[in-house]
C-alpha cells in the first residue's frame, strides 16, 4: 500500500471525489520535508520508513477538511516527527552543512520553536 492509499484509509475517505485534495496534501507534505532536508530517497510513494509515513499522516490529518478542531494537535505531531527524522544521526543523514534543519541554525516554519 502506497502513501496515498495509507492516507486515504487514515482519513477514512471512501469517495474518490476527495482524491485531488488528498493527492495535494501528500505532495505538499513531501515537498515540505524536502525543503527542510529530508533525503529524497526517503520521500517516495512506496516508502517503508515508519517516521516518514507518520509525518505524512499527521500533516494530512492536520490539513484535511474545513472544520478540524484537532488540526493544531496533528500539526504539532508532524513537527515532532519531522524533528525526530532530522535529528536521528544513526538512522537518517544529517542536513547539508552539518546538524539538522531543526537545530536552530536554519529557521524553518516546520521546526518547533520550543
Amino acid at each position: 500500500m502506497g502513501l496515498h492509499d495509507t492516507v486515504r484509509v487514515a482519513l477514512r475517505v471512501k469517495s474518490e471525489a476527495l482524491e485531488p485534495e488528498i493527492d495535494a496534501l501528500v505532495e505538499s507534505c513531501l515537498q515540505d520535508m524536502r525543503r527542510v532536508g529530508v533525503p529524497e530517497d526517503m520521500l517516495t510513494e512506496e516508502t517503508t520508513d515508519p517516521l516518514v509515513t507518520l509525518a505524512v499522516l499527521t500533516w494530512c490529518k492536520g490539513h484535511f477538511g474545513y472544520d478540524n478542531s484537532e488540526a493544531s494537535r496533528f500539526l504539532n505531531s508532524y513537527r515532532e516527527t519531522l524533528r525526530a527524522i532530522l535529528n536521528s544521526p544513526t538512522s537518517y543523514p544529517t542536513y547539508r552543512g552539518g546538524g539538522s534543519a531543526c537545530d536552530g541554525r536554519t529557521p524553518s516554519p516546520s521546526c518547533p520553536t520550543s
